[in-house]
């Protein structure tokens, strides 16, 4: 990352709670490498749009693959419907997106998948749900178990990290006996 890159970059204040009186179970993560503005870059949108999927037990290679391949599929969504964007119901003009690689931390237990562009409320309503459910699709159901999925924006809607299960907390004592992590010898 170049000096001036860096410089731009808002620094990490650290995660707040998740609900009140309820403190995060993670350590603070620092910001991805898209999480700045890129000054002098003409129409370039910088991310202002994050998405996270977190695992207490990290994602391999493998795993973040599976994050990559859902990334993907949401990606082509998107796009196949802004090509039929006259057919969304919503007036104006398409948004615009603008697709950044997913990143992993440094202790590989949390995916950061960055987004930008230019679109209204109705239209990340329409694209965006709260999180999209591809970016977990392709995940083994084991493993999603324990998956929580989290979001960030500049618009005001997600200030600041929003964390949910991607499993019903309730329900995953079950879904541990049905679905079962395999053994180092059954991968």
């Amino acid at each position: 990352m170049t000096a001036a890159l860096r410089d731009t970059a808002r620094p990490n204040k650290g995660m707040k709670l998740t609900k009140a009186g309820e403190p995060r179970s993670f350590a603070a993560y620092p910001r991805c490498s898209t999480d700045m503005r890129w000054s002098g870059r003409g129409e370039h949108m910088a991310a202002d749009r994050w998405y996270y999927l977190r695992h207490p037990d990290g994602f391999s290679d493998e795993l973040f693959s599976c994050v990559v391949s859902g990334l993907a599929t949401w990606r082509n969504d998107v796009e196949a419907r802004l090509r039929h964007w006259v057919h969304s119901g919503l007036s104006g003009a398409a948004p615009e997106y603008e697709w950044y690689p997913a990143e992993l931390s440094e202790d590989r237990k949390v995916t950061t998948i960055p987004v930008g562009g230019k679109g209204t409320y109705g239209s990340y309503h329409l694209f965006e749900e709260t999180i999209p459910k591809e970016l977990w699709r392709y995940l083994p159901s084991w493993f999603v178990i324990d998956l929580d999925a989290g979001r960030r924006d500049e618009a005001g809607w997600f200030p600041d990290i929003s964390w949910s299960p991607c499993y019903p907390p309730e329900e995953r004592e079950a879904a541990r006996r049905v679905f079962r992590r395999p053994t180092s010898s059954e991968q």
